[in-house]
């Protein structure tokens, strides 16, 4: 009950957007940029951050970033998976409850909070920031990072020789129950362009046959 009311304290506000949602591929400032966002985001006095990381290493740099923002009280984060990161929040906001201040996603999990009006709109240009096709693709985002996916294997269970490098090695009946993969399906976006629709569609069917 206790955190609970903390989290009422710091995120009871319907705008929840009040300090910055950033996504892998984009991220959300609200119009009350730099000194008028800095006296906000005083008055709130917290942070609250969703995601699925180890929680030590999460704190370090939430710390980090209030040793240089002492005005930020309290800082906070709560373990959420990260397939259901956007629908929490979206849950919260539409019942005026306590959500996160930041929050990791990708532009389609920020197009259902377009699609919710839960999004700032804002000009780029006016903040500061280099405006291109890429790099601030609409009003409301803008590129602040690019993933790159790539294969790790056990050099003690699998030889360099064996080593999967292309995507079809990468699918091979013969590592069914012996892999992982990142829960969220993103990474196979970026190869539709690269292979074409049917060829990733064949690549996630043949993954998900392996069991990852």
């Amino acid at each position: 009950m206790k955190a609970q009311q903390d989290h009422r304290e710091i995120l009871g506000r319907r705008e929840f957007l009040g300090t910055a949602l950033a996504v892998s591929a984009t991220a959300l400032i609200r119009p009350a940029f730099g000194a008028d966002a800095v006296e906000a985001a005083k008055s709130e006095q917290g942070l609250l951050w969703y995601d699925h990381y180890d929680r030590k290493d999460a704190l370090t740099l939430m710390q980090t970033f209030q040793k240089a923002h002492p005005f930020v009280k309290r800082v906070e984060f709560i373990d959420v998976p990260s397939a259901q990161k956007t629908s929490k929040l979206l849950q919260e906001s539409m019942a005026g409850g306590p959500t996160a201040d930041f929050l990791l996603n990708d532009p389609s999990a920020m197009q259902k909070l377009v699609e919710k009006g839960f999004v700032v709109k804002d000009d780029w240009a006016a903040l500061g920031v280099k405006t291109s096709t890429a790099t601030t693709p609409s009003d409301y985002m803008a590129l602040v990072t690019t993933p790159v996916y790539v294969v790790l294997y056990n050099k003690n269970q699998v030889k360099d020789a064996d080593a999967p490098d292309t995507w079809d090695a990468v699918v091979d009946p013969k590592w069914t129950g012996k892999t992982g993969h990142w829960m969220r399906a993103a990474a196979f976006l970026p190869l539709l362009p690269a292979i074409g629709e049917d060829k990733t569609r064949d690549i996630v069917r043949r993954m998900a046959a392996t069991k990852p």
